[in-house]
């Protein structure tokens, strides 16, 4: 079973009412829904990969993304508010794709999906990176998956790390520039749109924006050492963006400028890149108000806006 774009299509558009607001409208933390007969344990932030073996004796728990309810591992993870974590899994298996889901259940015992990644590939092993900004502090249950339903024997690795955040760009703050960070050759990876095919990924640099209620802003990104790109997207859990930019956008290349509008006030989480797999060096990032950018992007295709909120909050990856 491959895993095609028009499925993840079809999933993001039937899930919309089912996820729709609930990691920005949340005031307060969830609790993991999984519990001691679903969970295989804990998995520690910095720690080290978890390893097991997914069999029929394990629970088929739901994922609200592709509307299936696969045989699953599920582990209790303590996220802590304010901070990026990313979480990169592999499964075992020659079908199907590989998924992250984070998970957490309101005290009316109402299941949310708060943040999913999903990869689809016909290499083994299958590989999914998640990454994710948490607004706030608590603990979640972390479902990593063979998404074929079929596939009932798969073992799994999965590991949780922070990830820096090179700046925070306040709501005053009109006329931001970095021009003395570089993306490494270490650290946090992000796998999905122009950052890296499904089997692959690239490391990036981050970065927290905050928007006030209505607030535009433009962003660049140049370099001389890689074709770069930006990708935004918020507020909440799930920073991952869709690919007709309901809810996050992206832009590469030196000259392109990207506009956003936020619906809602709140931390948006940037992510800075080579659109090459492997690449690295010096760039420069601006994140101005819409007075300070050169008027021939204002106008153009380049400069359109993209209202970001709290309704879309299904993302497609590729």
């Amino acid at each position: 079973m491959t895993f095609s774009f028009e499925k993840a299509f079809l999933a993001a558009s039937a899930l919309a009412a089912v996820v729709g607001c609930s990691s920005a409208s949340s005031p307060a933390p969830l609790k993991p829904p999984d519990g001691a007969t679903c969970s295989q344990g804990t998995i520690s932030a910095n720690g080290a990969a978890v390893s097991g073996t997914v069999s029929s004796t394990n629970c088929s728990l739901n994922d609200a993304y592709d509307n299936v309810s696969p045989l699953t591992a599920s582990n209790a993870v303590a996220v802590k508010a304010g901070t990026l974590y990313s979480v990169t899994s592999t499964v075992s298996g020659n079908v199907g794709w590989a998924s992250n889901l984070l998970v957490g259940e309101t005290a009316a015992d109402t299941e949310l999906l708060v943040a999913a990644s999903d990869g689809y590939s016909n290499a083994a092993p299958l590989t999914n990176v998640l990454w994710f900004y948490a607004p706030t502090s608590g603990t979640y249950s972390l479902r990593t998956l063979n998404g074929d339903t079929t596939v009932h024997t798969y073992t799994y690795t999965t590991q949780l790390v922070t990830c820096p955040v090179i700046s925070t760009v306040t709501v005053s703050d009109t006329d931001y520039v970095d021009s003395a960070s570089s993306v490494g050759t270490s650290g946090c990876k992000q796998q999905y749109t122009f950052f890296g095919d499904e089997d692959d990924s690239t490391f990036v640099n981050y970065y927290l924006v905050q928007f006030g209620a209505g607030q535009t802003r433009f962003f660049n990104v140049q370099s001389t050492a890689f074709t770069a790109g930006l990708e935004i997207g918020g507020p909440g859990f799930d920073s991952m963006w869709d690919l007709d930019g309901s809810n996050g956008t992206s832009v590469s290349g030196n000259d392109n400028y990207e506009s956003l509008t936020s619906d809602t006030a709140g931390t948006y989480t940037l992510a800075v890149g080579a659109t090459t797999h492997g690449q690295s060096g010096a760039y420069r990032l601006s994140v101005l108000a819409p007075s300070l950018v050169p008027v021939e992007h204002v106008s153009t295709p380049l400069g359109r806006t993209v209202h970001l909120g709290r309704a879309a909050r299904v993302h497609m990856l590729h």
